[in-house]
Order: C-alpha cells, then sequence, then structure tokens
C-alpha cells in the first residue's frame, strides 16, 4: 500500500513558497514555486499554499503534506511558536488551519534557529519529513 502513497513537501523561506509532490520513489510529479512579499501574514500564506497546492494536485493524489519553515515549531500542538523572519507569526495553528482546506494530514517542521530543526532544504526533505511523520519511515534529508 506504501507504494501507491503520495506526498507534498513544501519549504518557505522569506522570499519564496516552493512546493513539489512527490511519489513513493521520492519523483517529482509536479512542482511549484511563488514568491511572496516581506512581512506576509500565516493567514495570507495559508491561502496560497492552499491554492498552490490544488493546482499542483487537483485530483487530491496526495494525502500528506510535509512543510517545513524557518520558526520555532511546538511540534506537539502543531503550532508555530514564532518567526524572526515573519513579524507576527506568534503561536499560529498552521498545521490546523492547512489540515482544514486541503482536507490533508500536515507536519510542520522548523529549521534555522529552531532549537529542534528537521534539517529541510528542500522541497523533498518536507515531503520525507511527512513520511517519516505518518509511516514511521526513515528520514533522510540532504545534509549541507
Amino acid at each position: 500500500m506504501f507504494d501507491l502513497v503520495e506526498f507534498i513537501g513544501i519549504h518557505i523561506d522569506s522570499n519564496s513558497i516552493k512546493l513539489a509532490r512527490f511519489d513513493h520513489q521520492e519523483k517529482t510529479l509536479a512542482e511549484s514555486d511563488i514568491e511572496i512579499p516581506q512581512g506576509s501574514m500565516p493567514g495570507y500564506i495559508t491561502v496560497l499554499i492552499s491554492r498552490e497546492v490544488h493546482d499542483i494536485d487537483p485530483f487530491h493524489d496526495a494525502d500528506f503534506v510535509g512543510l517545513c519553515l524557518p520558526a520555532a515549531i511546538d511540534k506537539t500542538s502543531r503550532v508555530v511558536r514564532g518567526c524572526h523572519e515573519f513579524p507576527g507569526w506568534d503561536h499560529v495553528p498552521l498545521a490546523a488551519w492547512l489540515e482544514a482546506r486541503l482536507r490533508r494530514k500536515v507536519t510542520l517542521g522548523g529549521y534555522g534557529n529552531d532549537p529542534s530543526p528537521c534539517n529541510c532544504f528542500c522541497c523533498l526533505d518536507a515531503a520525507r519529513l511527512a513520511m517519516g511523520h505518518f509511516f514511521n519511515h526513515p528520514i533522510a534529508t540532504n545534509k549541507r
């Protein structure tokens, strides 16, 4: 059954959102890259991500989403605790917001100054984060 699963990886930095859909062998099936204005608020980013996910996966083939961003993440409550690159992102329930809009399971990972970084450097790493979380699959990220 695992061989039929698809994943979406999302990587957010201060300038852009990169999204990609992968099959179980990590083959890229679709991808998108959008620029975001500085100071973007979480609601705006949630809407942008929702639209782009629909564009790269219009038939809802991927059930799982891994999202990495430069923020401190409370992994238990799946909340963005804070992010110096995005002022105003304090205690944002981003996973819950996205799950409600996307109707898919979402895992968050932080990098940069996060005390427990996920080592996400790209969309594939974010997808691997989701795979590891939902299937106890070993996470092998690109070490840079």
